[in-house]
């Protein structure tokens, strides 16, 4: 027999003991569907730390025939035998299951030292390169269901006396769990319809000294006690045991510390007062032969025991929660036939009850998912995952309309691991799906005209910057007028002129191209696999559209600029930056002729709204153009004093028709607006700078000489000159020839009533001189 040096043992042991209590622990947390993995995970962790290379788990059939590999790992440059272990009849290897059924542990030192009666057994171990093993037996109420081992194959290996205790406990963690798992799937088969959904039982490893003290808790047991684990590391078990339990608790530890192994049911009270049923696996301690302590495993069987009554007792508690529960409920098929559901889950799917949606006979291509291709995702991570977790899907209802649903589901197998139903919950998210859908359109469109914004333009300029998408065109533009707009009709007209560029701007380009205002004013549309032959035609469209729209306020214009990409060496910036420029030297060139267009219809407005006509508007410039060169004006005073005499009154197209033209008396409110004129004719002169030089004149044009008038209470010299003579033709003008709503007056009833008004409302200089002037002209 091989021995071990004392250290090595002591170092084995160590390692076997950490990962026994390490591993287990961590193996307790997992889900019951998957134990699986967690037996695979203790035994590659234990066999790495002892230096095995190969662990495996064989469980026996219900009749003891066979026996069958469940589990196993293998440790690197070990090679699988898995074909050839995987399933075995018992009665091959007699003196090996002789043993085992009798619950006796296996210690082979040297498989070549087997005896004769265990020959198949060598031949067996010989066949995958085996020299040393330990078989450990696994037992469940005194009868045998399989065993766990470990082999080594590179070199001969013995296992430690004092090891085997610990490990004979990670073959009860196995039992437990294995038995557990059968255990679930056996309460969720006799429930039927209305089972719980929600036993998944943590388990807590500890282990206490001789006092039954805490010398280590998993941190399971924060979600069993609520206490934390630094809250009863060192302090007893007993402190937290309820008090009528304390006496079998305390003669249960006593028979742990003599050596039996007993599984108890008692109770423990939580932090917060409330009481908790558990149930503990234990066993002592050993360490050179003498009892250091209790390790085991505590399992928290409150829902199991309510389970128990609510089943016997309560069905119709259960049954409430799950028809009344807000979330749809269901069990169905993978291919979406519902086998269970509660009304929610069918009012959500459109239908009048559960029973009419189970009932249903919905084809294929509409069961239920909107795109098939998303159906199959949800199928294959249930096939592979056995989980679905907040799955978001559109799905059909029963009238063919759709909704948004975030779904959660479960593979249910049976104990061969076959799918059997899928089990889950919905919820309407359609609300929340629009809300985000609302979210995404804003951060990525222009608010007003629903254009793209510039972040999202950027970010597409970067994304189809691509060989593939060559040639590349870019068409930037600038919106001419728009202060003007802006600042005579204020925002709201301003907004409308942008929002009917942006409809031409989508009805000239194609549906592929991406359009955006970049801000204020600059709109830029991105032209992939476009020439510049066709960007040309698009940038006519553009022009053409706008010179056929309707003007109201002005005739809609847009400088652009175009550049086009043919060599993807070219940076995308500098192609930008290049149709920018051209849009300005655009707007340069095009700038006389479109502050003329906007000046002659804002004059064109002025007579479709007021009583101006351009017969008044003519004889007032004469008028003006005979006063200003009897007073010695020069050239460029009397241009100024013709363009001040046609559109002195230009404020009036930003006030509504029915106040300019009302026949009747103004109300106090009326005259408000009506003195505002002068105001609004300055900010609109001032916008253009064909017109800035007249823009003070329009402004003082209502300007009296004694300074009563408006808006500024100007008086004498301080009104403009060019204000004054236009301020004594006007009032001419009108009592000469009348209004709609006001009679006219011969020649020397209008000259009598100005020199009445001269030194109050008129310069009495410029009112002598013009009645001489026009009574010489007589």
């Amino acid at each position: 027999m091989i021995k071990k040096p004392t250290e090595e043992i002591l170092q084995d042991k160590r390692a076997i003991g950490k990962n026994t209590v390490n591993l287990s622990a961590q193996f307790f947390n997992l889900e019951s569907d998957e134990v699986d993995r967690g037996i695979r995970d203790v035994l590659q962790n234990i066999g790495e730390a002892t230096g095995s290379d190969h662990g495996y788990v064989y469980l026996f059939s219900n009749d003891k025939t066979k026996m069958y590999r469940t589990q196993g790992w293998y440790s690197d440059g070990s090679p699988p035998q898995k074909d050839q272990l995987a399933e075995w009849p018992v009665e091959k290897f007699p003196w090996l299951m002789g043993k085992l059924m009798k619950g006796e542990l296996i210690r082979i030192v040297r498989v070549t030292d087997l005896p004769p009666e265990a020959s198949s057994e060598k031949e067996a171990f010989q066949a995958q390169g085996c020299q040393s093993a330990i078989l450990i037996p696994m037992v469940y109420e005194k009868h045998p269901i399989g065993f766990m081992g470990f082999e080594a194959m590179r070199a001969e290996k013995t296992w430690p006396e004092e090891s085997i205790g610990l490990l004979r406990m990670v073959g009860e963690v196995f039992i437990n769990s294995l038995e557990r798992r059968r255990a679930e799937q056996a309460l969720q088969s006799s429930q039927e319809k209305y089972r719980n959904l929600v036993e998944n039982i943590n388990d807590v490893i500890f282990s206490l000294d001789t006092q039954g003290r805490f010398t280590y808790i998993s941190p399971v047991v924060e979600q069993v006690a609520s206490f934390k684990v630094n809250e009863m590391m060192g302090k007893k078990f007993a402190d937290f045991v309820y008090m009528e339990d304390l006496p079998e608790f305390l003669k249960s530890m006593r028979q742990i510390l003599s050596g039996n192994v007993t599984d108890h049911e008692f109770r423990i009270v939580n932090k917060e007062g409330s009481i908790r049923h558990v149930r503990i696996s234990s066993r002592r301690l050993m360490e050179g032969g003498q009892t250091i302590g209790i390790t085991g495993m505590l399992s928290d069987i409150t829902e199991r025991k309510w389970a128990e009554v609510l089943l016997k007792r309560a069905e119709e508690k259960y049954r409430s929660i799950f028809e009344n529960a807000l979330e749809g409920i269901f069990q169905s098929t993978l291919d979406g036939h519902f086998i269970v559901a509660n009304p929610a889950c069918a009012r959500i799917l459109g239908y009048a009850s559960p029973e009419e949606l189970i009932t249903h006979n919905v084809a294929l291509e509409r069961r239920y998912f909107v795109d098939p291709e998303l159906y199959r995702e949800f199928q294959q991570q249930l096939k592979e995952k056995g989980v679905v977790q907040k799955f978001e899907a559109e799905v059909y209802r029963r009238d063919g309309s759709k909704v948004w649903i975030s779904l959660n589901a479960v593979a249910i197998r049976d104990p061969n691991a076959a799918l059997q139903f899928v089990e889950g919950t919905i919820e309407d998210i359609t609300d929340r799906k629009w809300a985000d859908d609302q979210v995404r359109y804003l951060s990525f469109h222009d608010k007003l005209t629903g254009l793209y914004n510039r972040v999202y333009f950027e970010e597409e300029l970067k994304r189809l910057d691509t060989e593939r998408q060559l040639p590349i065109s870019l068409i930037m533009g600038d919106v001419n007028g728009l202060k003007l707009v802006n600042d005579a009709f204020g925002h709201q007209e301003g907004d409308k002129l942008l929002v009917r560029i942006a409809v031409i701007l989508k009805e000239s380009c194609r549906k592929e191209d991406v359009i955006a205002r970049l801000g204020g004013d600059e709109f830029a549309i991105f032209l992939p696999r476009t020439s510049h032959m066709v960007t040309m035609g698009i940038v006519e469209r553009i022009k053409m559209a706008c010179s056929q729209a309707s003007y109201d306020p002005v005739q809609l214009s847009i400088a652009l600029g175009s550049v086009t990409k043919d060599d993807s060496n070219q940076d995308i910036q500098d192609i930008f930056k290049e149709a920018e420029e051209r849009m300005y030297r655009s707007k340069l060139l095009e700038s006389k002729s479109v502050r003329a267009s906007i000046i002659s219809s804002l004059r064109r407005t002025l007579f479709e709204k007021s009583h101006e006509t351009e017969e008044h508007t003519y004889r007032i410039q004469q008028l003006a153009l005979q006063l200003g060169r009897a007073f010695g004006l020069s050239n460029s005073n009397l241009d100024d004093l013709a363009l001040l005499a046609t559109l002195h009154d230009i404020g009036k197209i930003a006030i509504s028709e029915g106040i300019i033209i009302k026949p009747g008396n103004l109300s106090p409110e009326e005259w408000e607006i009506i003195w505002k004129h002068p105001e609004i004719g300055y900010r609109i002169a001032g916008s253009s700078p064909d017109l800035a030089p007249i823009a003070e004149a329009i402004l003082a044009h209502h300007e009296n000489w004694d300074g009563s008038g408006y808006p500024q209470g100007l008086k004498g010299k301080e009104i403009p000159l060019i204000s004054r003579i236009i301020a004594i033709v006007d009032a001419f003008d009108v009592m000469a020839y009348g209004r709609p709503y006001k009679e006219a007056k011969n020649k020397e009833a209008c000259l009598h009533e100005l020199q009445e008004k001269a030194g109050t409302q008129f310069d009495p200089f410029l009112i002598d001189l013009f009645v001489k002037m026009v009574s010489a002209s007589s």
